[in-house]
């Protein structure tokens, strides 16, 4: 109704009161209702897109750390090599999910784990393998098993969905003639570029989770329950050292 009435005061604006005349001058701007909906998106689309972006960089930096690292595959041998000492049994590998509870196994001597005799082994024997210890991504990955690819990616496509409107309604504006300020057509055209990057990313996201099953041996295993159980394995190993 209120804005019914402003469209409809073709008059001058002296008398009104002034957010009268604000929405009356606001409404006679060349397409100010997109203009206002560009302005909204520009205010919170880039730095929502930045930081997701990071989370983003962040997951597929620390997968490509962990299917690259030369420690880990040394240290699960050695650690398997242990168990099947200590029960007495022969298993070619440790199962993923068990990796927490075979650190935690106990050994005839007292007060001791297998995280502990790994530790003085690789103390010993392998002290290279050691330097997982310094790799300051592996030591983050039960803070970054927080982190979930699944949900960004719907805040992303909500905000994509958005951005895609804004082009809808900026080509029918500019159909009619109607001129916009050049650096609404400029910035819309880097955000492409951001959105595009951002779904070849959720691509590798998707490939690289299907590499760490395979890494694992596991038929599926999601990026953070990889990065949860990784972590606390390392963190305990760091523990008993």
């Amino acid at each position: 109704e209120d804005k019914a009435r402003v469209l409809a005061h073709k008059g001058s604006a002296h008398g009104l009161v002034l957010i009268e005349q604000f929405f009356v001058k606001l409404v006679r701007v060349p397409a100010y209702e997109f203009k206002l909906i560009y302005l909204k998106f520009r205010e919170e689309a880039p730095t929502q897109l930045e930081r997701m972006s990071k989370h983003i960089n962040d997951l597929l930096e620390s997968v490509q750390v962990i299917l690259n690292n030369e420690q880990l595959p040394g240290i699960l041998h050695l650690l398997c090599l242990l168990y099947n000492s200590i029960t007495g049994k022969t298993i070619p590998g440790l199962h993923f999910d068990s990796l927490l509870s075979v650190l935690s196994t106990r050994t005839p001597k007292q007060n001791t784990t297998l995280a502990h005799v790994l530790c003085h082994l690789l103390e010993e024997q392998y002290p290279t393998l050691l330097n997982i210890f310094d790799n300051q991504i592996l030591l983050k990955l039960k803070d970054l098993s927080t982190i979930k690819y699944i949900p960004i990616y719907i805040d992303i496509r909500l905000l994509f969905t958005r951005y895609k409107q804004l082009n809808t309604t900026l080509r029918e504006l500019q159909q009619q003639l109607i001129i916009l300020p050049e650096h609404i057509k400029v910035t819309l055209i880097e955000l492409q570029s951001v959105f595009t990057r951002l779904f070849d990313d959720e691509n590798k996201l998707k490939k690289y989770e299907k590499d760490l099953s395979n890494y694992f041996c596991l038929w599926d295993l999601s990026i953070e329950t990889c990065f949860s159980t990784l972590g606390q394995f390392i963190d305990k190993l760091r523990l008993a050292h």
